[in-house]
């Protein structure tokens, strides 16, 4: 089933999926040159998230836990990340 739906990617074969369907790919360091990369810029939405470091990853936590927030709760859950 992967192999056909990246065939039909690649090739000229137009793939439906239903529109509540999300595709999430993930690389670390994705390289534009290859074939697959330009072809899902072209027919896909391509987002990049930058790391966060431990501060903004503690005012994200802040921000979620409101009054529970506690400092040593942030630090082990940014351990974890």
């Amino acid at each position: 089933m992967i192999t056909k739906f990246f065939e039909g990617l690649l090739g000229d074969d137009d793939i439906h999926l239903s529109p509540d369907i999300i595709l999430v790919f993930v690389s670390i360091d994705p390289d534009k040159r290859l074939r697959l990369y330009k072809i899902l810029s072209e027919k896909a939405s391509v987002k990049s998230f930058p790391d966060l470091n431990e501060a903004k990853i503690a005012e994200f936590i802040k921000g979620q836990l409101g009054d529970y927030f506690e400092q040593r709760i942030a630090d082990y859950l940014i351990q974890f990340v």
